[in-house]
């Protein structure tokens, strides 16, 4: 269909020729994407040999939840618990945030999580999490709740869920140009940007200037069409030389350039 972009993560679902279904823009998860999944896979079940797996939002179930726990077990590998105080997480459904808070939970809680949240509030991403350590049973033994294991920052959003901002969007390509490390508008840049300003006006809230920032973006993400104007525009880190004739040289302009 002609509405259908071309462009970072539906780009490669193409490209691997899957089936994309489009549903209205303000479609909701549980009330128009599930009843859509649930009547999908009850289909392919009965007319092919397929069985398929429904996955939720963002991945925020027990098993997305366990390979998150899996995450912060390498992390504590590579010594990010004695070398880090704080570990910052992009917060946009609630799976990444429950699976470190248990990992932290059972490491004795040597660091302090902080939640980005990219969407909703806390309220909503305490109840996430709640649930899934009630799935596993934590809250039924241990009485652990989310409230006690994590804090988030509200103040992410800008203009929406997204929806970015050119301050952030110029943020992104200076971090990649300075870096060489990516992060995608939606979450990562979005809450690397938040959190640069957070350690401006209120340092107070980490324990420390020991600062982990868990970068779960994509490079697919960041190719999503929104820098394109930017990375056009005179402002971006890149350059293009014209140097189609040989004899004709644009390093002396490097060299005026410094």
């Amino acid at each position: 269909m002609d509405d259908v972009r071309v462009e970072g993560n539906l780009a490669m679902n193409q490209l691997l020729g899957a089936s994309i279904y489009l549903l209205p823009v303000k479609a909701k998860y549980k009330r128009d994407a599930l009843p859509r999944m649930e009547m999908l896979a009850t289909h392919l079940r009965s007319h092919s040999k397929m069985s398929p797996y429904l996955v939720p939002v963002g991945g925020t179930c027990p098993v997305g939840l366990f390979g998150h726990i899996e995450c912060f077990d390498e992390l504590k590998q590579q010594g990010a618990l004695d070398d880090f105080l704080d570990l910052i997480i992009t917060t946009g459904s609630g799976g990444s945030a429950a699976g470190f808070c248990i990992g932290n939970y059972l490491n004795g809680e040597k660091l302090k999580l902080h939640g980005m949240a990219v969407c909703d509030n806390a309220p909503f991403f305490h109840g996430e999490i709640n649930d899934l350590l009630r799935s596993v049973g934590l809250q039924d033994k241990d009485k652990v709740t989310s409230e006690g294991l994590i804090t988030f920052d509200e103040g992410v959003k800008g203009r929406g869920h997204g929806l970015s901002t050119e301050e952030e969007l110029d943020f992104i390509m200076e971090v990649a140009a300075s870096t060489g490390i990516f992060l995608d508008p939606t979450y990562t840049g979005k809450a690397a940007f938040h959190l640069v300003k957070r350690l401006q006006t209120s340092p107070e809230s980490f324990r420390g200037n020991k600062i982990l920032f868990y970068n779960s973006g994509s490079v697919l993400g960041a190719l999503d069409g929104r820098l394109k104007d930017l990375l056009k525009s005179g402002r971006s880190y890149h350059s293009v030389y014209d140097w189609n004739n040989l004899d004709q040289s644009p390093l002396s302009s490097l060299v005026d350039s410094g």
